[in-house]
């Protein structure tokens, strides 16, 4: 299977990828091979975003000191499925994708949804434009123990994902 956490730099990740600048393939440390640009990724979070104009740039840095949602103390995985459960919509979301299917999820705020949707033998790339926001996403895939979700640092105007290579695009 696909194995993403901790392994963004896997051949497996850097396939769903491409370059937001140019839309080249990326190989190994996420440099482009079309433009040449190598990536950063700190945190094993990918940085595949272009500098933007200066309202994404405010939206971004408001995301940034006040990312949403957050985790209570203590979480769980079972808290966080109970939590989704709740939700008609998440219930009807992950009734209506296959247990093999390659997602992403565009403005996925902290992962919650994102790692909900981690189940089975899914695969799920987690895109946000707040880097503090994706650090508690990829903290609490972590502490829940789920390999599936690779976090990626993204504009939804440049979107770093390769096209036809996944099953469902999705942004709530």
């Amino acid at each position: 299977g696909r194995i993403l956490s901790n392994s963004l730099f896997s051949p497996a990740t850097r396939a769903l990828l491409a370059c937001p600048a140019c839309a080249g393939a990326l190989y190994k440390a996420l440099r482009c091979a079309g433009c040449g640009t190598l990536w950063p990724a700190p945190d094993n979070i990918a940085r595949l975003r272009l500098d933007a104009d200066a309202r994404t740039e405010t939206v971004r840095e408001f995301y940034n000191e006040a990312p949403f949602p957050g985790y209570p103390p203590n979480d769980s995985l079972s808290w966080l499925r109970a939590r989704a459960g709740r939700s008609a919509f998440a219930r009807l979301l992950d009734d209506s994708i296959p247990g093999n299917a390659v997602i992403a999820e565009i403005g996925c705020g902290t992962g919650q949804t994102s790692l909900y949707l981690a189940r089975a033998d899914r695969t799920v790339v987690a895109l946000d434009l707040s880097r503090e926001a994706l650090k508690l996403g990829a903290a609490a895939a972590e502490r829940y123990g789920i390999e599936r979700v690779a976090f990626v640092e993204a504009d939804l105007t440049r979107l770093p994902l390769r096209p036809g290579a996944f099953d469902l695009v999705y942004s709530s």
